[in-house]
């Protein structure tokens, strides 16, 4: 059965496993046409990469860039400051842009250099999201003792040539990079195959989600195999208590209220 049979046999709700990130059917469906990717799909795939990457890769969540933008810096050092980001070969994070434009970070681990992939070479853009993780490490370096001192690199990628391939762009970009290969070689005017190659390897790297006994929560890149799961009240949205930065052993109060980071 090929990605496309096996795609039309899953409901349009159905939730499926990504490695570690949980979307539906209709997530993957963005991957059709001209549509633009949303946050699903482009944690999903980079999710596949750092799993079948020959070097160690973490990916950082594209709401941790949104929470910097909204100068929430110096409280989010504590995010992730228990993996040693030292033993990664790279850092990637897919940074969404004004709310319509996907760019991808890319921290060179070992050399301590962190660039942007654009594909709309925006300078102001590149400059302010670096900065903020060059920020960011600076706060957590404070906690790990690690990595706190970092230097700009530019990343060189063709300019696309539509308003909705960014995030199909961004991901390729990061596939490059993670493989060792030139930026130079993403074809921005092969988006229709990027787009299915995409799609069939997030199928191939994917399972069904089972909502009685399934331990992956939606945070994106879970990696809890089990814990107690927070419902949150403006979606429909289950993260563990250790996802959302709470003591596992956290008891949730009768009637409690939470405002979801996603919302």
């Amino acid at each position: 059965m090929d990605t496309d049979e096996r795609l039309v046999e899953i409901a349009v709700d159905d939730k499926l496993v990504v490695v570690s990130c949980t979307m539906t059917k209709s997530d993957l469906l963005t991957l059709d046409g001209d549509s633009w990717l949303n946050d699903n799909v482009m944690h999903g795939y980079l999710a596949v990469l750092s799993r079948t990457s020959v070097n160690r890769v973490f990916v950082l969540p594209s709401f941790l860039a949104l929470r910097w933008s909204n100068n929430n810096v110096s409280d989010n050092g504590r995010w992730y400051n228990k993996v040693q980001f030292s033993a990664c070969r790279w850092l990637l994070m897919p940074v969404l842009v004004n709310n319509n434009h996907w760019v991808m970070l890319i921290a060179d681990v070992p050399s301590c250099t962190v660039g942007v992939a654009d594909t709309m070479s925006s300078h102001d853009t590149t400059t302010t999201v670096v900065d903020n993780f060059i920020r960011y490490m600076d706060v957590r370096a404070t906690m790990t003792g690690e990595l706190d001192c970092w230097t700009k690199h530019e990343y060189s990628i063709a300019r696309q040539q539509d308003g909705s391939s960014c995030g199909v762009l961004a991901l390729m970009a990061a596939e490059a990079i993670i493989r060792d290969v030139p930026l130079a070689v993403v074809d921005v005017t092969a988006v229709a195959f990027y787009r299915r190659y995409i799609k069939a390897r997030m199928l191939l790297n994917s399972r069904s989600y089972d909502n009685c006994s399934d331990a992956v929560c939606d945070m994106p890149l879970c990696s809890r195999l089990s814990g107690k799961k927070i419902g949150w009240n403006q979606c429909d949205r289950w993260l563990h208590n250790v996802c959302v930065g709470r003591p596992a052993s956290f008891v949730v109060r009768r009637n409690a209220t939470f405002i979801c980071m996603f919302c």
